[in-house]
């Protein structure tokens, strides 16, 4: 993100319906510090929420896969750290989300899964800020 590697924390779950769909809600939430390229070098702060789609195909093979996306809202703001949990923020803008994504899994047990996928985050509406949606939008991959 506008350069940097970005790692991302987040988790998603809901119901899985009929062994094949899930209707659920997730979050993420950048963790690593990124400056950005301004006199102030502050920080970026991102993090957003929304629902899950997800189709999973074959949900009782050994080896399976799953579409989805997430799709909602979430918050980008500029802001210098300080002690003692006091930010100055210099800007902030709300932001709509959307992300698809692609994954491959495998059934350890009945109840339990390893997960690899890839997305792509696509973000609208950072204006006002040293950012634009084109940096925020990236490719991204993940695992658990």
């Amino acid at each position: 993100m506008n350069g940097d590697f970005a790692v991302f924390t987040g988790a998603y779950g809901g119901v899985f319906l009929n062994k094949k769909w899930l209707l659920g809600a997730g979050a993420k939430s950048l963790a690593n510090n990124i400056r950005l390229e301004t006199p102030d070098r502050p920080v970026l702060n991102f993090w957003y929420t929304g629902a899950v789609v997800e189709y999973v195909h074959n949900s009782d093979k050994l080896f399976h896969w799953s579409a989805g996306a997430l799709v909602g809202g979430g918050g980008v703001s500029e802001r210098e750290k300080f002690d003692k949990g006091k930010d100055y923020v210099y800007a902030s803008s709300a932001v709509v989300v959307a992300e698809p994504f692609i994954q491959v899994e495998m059934n350890i047990t009945h109840y339990l899964r390893v997960v690899a996928g890839g997305s792509y985050r696509r973000v609208f509406g950072s204006g006002g800020l040293h950012i634009s949606d084109d940096k925020l939008s990236a490719p991204g991959f993940s695992w658990a």
